[in-house]
């Protein structure tokens, strides 16, 4: 090499050193466990995922056709309209309650949904904290992100 040459050291597909500067203040990498997995409530119902694979839980509510939903789907939209079709033809005292017990919750730190059971509640400095069974958050119960079970995730 002939002397005074400058070495190319920025290729192609390489960043610069400015840009990891830009992200100090940012927050890290949240790493989610779910690989997949995942226990969910829609419209009252508890519904666990595995993949892409879906089953509904144990159903208590009088008048919902139960064998119409045993197994388990892979599609969604199917089971979405087989869960309302029973929904229509149940009682709605009971769906009420049912959809009061059975919530969902959003993670504050990596924005998952998950169902909220209060078995699962740890009592700590005067109130209760809830851990996000994805990535291990802890929250206060009076701080909680409810979120709908409208929603089919």
């Amino acid at each position: 090499m002939r002397p005074g040459y400058q070495v190319k050291t920025h290729f192609p597909g390489t960043r610069k050193r400015s840009s990891s500067q830009d992200r100090e203040g940012m927050p890290e990498h949240v790493w989610n466990r779910n690989d997949g997995t995942m226990t969910f409530a829609y419209k009252g119902l508890v519904i666990e995922k595995r993949n892409a694979l879906y089953r509904v839980r144990d159903v208590k509510l009088s008048g919902f056709p139960v064998q119409s939903v045993a197994g388990v789907f892979n599609d969604s939209r199917l089971l979405r309209a087989l869960i309302d079709s029973g929904i229509a033809q149940s009682c709605p005292e009971r769906l009420e309650r049912l959809r009061e017990g059975n919530r969902n919750v959003h993670c504050g730190n990596c924005l998952t949904p998950f169902l909220f059971r209060r078995e699962g509640m740890i009592e700590h400095l005067g109130g209760f904290l809830v851990t996000c069974p994805y990535c291990a958050h802890e929250e206060f119960e009076d701080r909680l992100r409810w979120a709908t079970d409208e929603n089919f995730y």
